[in-house]
């Protein structure tokens, strides 16, 4: 769909092994670990020199993505009763789906915070349980 060009710079780049989304793959140094642990990182960012060049790989530059088809409305359908009631539905179902996946985090950060509590406690009573046996072998 989109015509690549490519800079030497990215050409190098791209002999380099790429990833099933089409993005680039770099491994860290080479280590003692078999190459499945290996970490993958990002490439360090590319630091323009000037604004010439800025601009030649703007005009170069192909979005990863596809952009999310709309429509322009023309005026006439904005005015349109129904057209205004869809569009206050909507609104208002954006709204609830908002609100609703807001509860729905707090709510998990609840639940997150009394299981912290919780095995803080019992880490506590562990820690005493501990000390008591210590004692007892002592003895």
């Amino acid at each position: 769909m989109f015509s690549e060009v490519k800079t030497e710079e990215e050409a190098d780049w791209a002999e380099e092994e790429t990833d099933r989304d089409g993005y680039m793959q770099y491994e860290k140094e080479p280590s003692p670990l078999p190459s499945s642990s290996r970490q993958i990182i990002a490439p360090p960012p590319v630091i323009r020199q000037s604004r010439k060049e800025a601009a030649r790989a703007l005009e170069q530059y192909a979005p990863q993505t596809k952009a999310r088809g709309y429509k322009i409305m023309k005026e006439e359908t904005k005015d349109d009763p129904f057209y205004k009631y869809q569009r206050a539905r909507n609104n208002d179902a954006v709204r609830k789906f908002r609100t609703k996946t807001k509860e729905k985090q707090l709510e998990r950060e609840n639940e997150l915070n009394f299981y912290k509590d919780k095995c803080g406690t019992y880490e506590n009573e562990i820690k005493t349980l501990k000390r008591r046996l210590s004692k007892y072998e002592k003895i």
